[in-house]
């Protein structure tokens, strides 16, 4: 059988626009995560006065990153369809341009809690 195609995906914005919670609704959506794990992350939310932030729980797992709301280390995840196998990226929020610049640093080693 031969493999699939790969392609990845890079998910990036301003912080608070949704990066990690449209992952999270799309695995969801592709059937990779189960609706009890979301039912789930949604009460621990909650719990912590994080209401609405089930689907960022997907991609967000680090005890830090739940607490403050944002991407903290640069995540992966995989998901299938019939043709090809995708693995959408999120970059650090808190890695930040240098002032002027208009690209990404080279490394994710500015990404707090990221090994160079």
């Amino acid at each position: 059988m031969a493999q699939k195609p790969h392609l990845n995906i890079v998910f990036i914005g301003h912080v608070d626009h949704g990066k990690s919670t449209t992952v999270g609704r799309l695995l969801l959506d592709t059937g990779y995560i189960r609706q009890e794990e979301i039912d789930k992350f949604r009460a621990e939310a909650e719990s912590k006065g994080k209401a609405t932030f089930e689907f960022a729980w997907v991609m967000d797992d680090l005890k830090e990153e739940r607490e403050r709301g944002v991407t903290i280390d640069i995540a992966h995840r995989r998901f299938d369809t019939q043709k090809y196998y995708f693995r959408p990226t999120l970059p650090c929020s808190s890695a930040r341009l240098p002032k002027g610049s208009r690209s990404r640093p080279a490394s994710t080693s500015s990404c707090p809690g990221r090994s160079a």
